[in-house]
Order: C-alpha cells, then structure tokens, then sequence
C-alpha cells in the first residue's frame, strides 16, 4: 500500500467529497477515485459509503481513517526526531575499538569531537573485535 494512497484517503474523508479532495490534492477526480479504490482493494473493505451525496466513511473507513492518521503523523515526526539525535547536546558515547586503532586514531578524534561536543562524553573501550562484540551483545541484552 502507497502512503501516497492513504494521504489521498485521508483528503477524501476530511472533505466528504471527491470533487474537493481532488482540488485539494492537485489530482483529477478519477485519479483520486482510482488511489482510494486501490486501498479499499487491497485491505478487502469498503472504506467509503458513496449512497448518499455526501461521502461518509463505513465502519472499517473510521479505523482506517484513524489508524493511516497516526501513521502518517509518526512518518512525519520521523525526521525531527533523527534530527534531534543527530544534534544531540549533552550525554554519553561508548566507543569499542582494536587497541592499535584507539591508540593511534581516537585522541585526534576524540579532541576535536569534544571541541564541537563538550557536553558530550566520550568513553573508548580497548578490546578485540570480537570481546567488543560481546559487550555490544551484552548492552543490547540489558536494555
């Protein structure tokens, strides 16, 4: 199923109407007609009560309507919340790598991460792959 498809179901229920959905939309009507048929199809429900001249949804639309709402909501959130990480401020960061590397590499790198990021700390653990792996495994486990 398109998240295209259920955006466009979503206009058609908020307008109750094809014709202003499509407006809306920057669609044709039969285009849009066509995208809310194709869920309706492939979730083997009649999402929409087209009896009447006003649309109104059926029972399995008003689930529909309000599920595809909240994921469409997350999907939106989705990139604030990865930008949010990727900006974060203060905390901790555990790194494991091979002795020769942390050595020879990670005081250059640390130094100038904790210029940019002083309120973060950098913690270095010096293992072979394999020992780090296991406290990796271990962490995920705890958590």
């Amino acid at each position: 199923m398109e998240i295209r498809d259920l955006e466009y179901f979503i206009e058609v229920a908020n307008h109750k109407n094809f014709t202003k959905a499509a407006l809306q939309v920057h669609l044709s009507q039969t285009a849009l007609s066509k995208a809310v048929k194709k869920v309706e199809n492939e979730l083997g429900f009649e999402l929409l009560d087209r009896s009447t001249r006003e649309l109104k949804l059926t029972d399995a639309g008003e689930v529909v309507y309000h599920q595809a709402t909240k994921a469409l909501s997350v999907l939106k959130d989705m990139p604030h919340l990865l930008g949010d990480l990727m900006n974060l401020q203060t905390g901790q960061i555990k790194m494991g790598a091979p002795p020769l590397i942390g050595t020879l590499f990670f005081p250059k790198i640390a130094k100038a991460f904790n210029k940019q990021y002083p309120k973060v700390s950098l913690e270095l653990i010096e293992f072979g792959a394999k020992k780090i792996e296991a406290l990796v495994e271990e962490a995920l486990d705890a958590n």
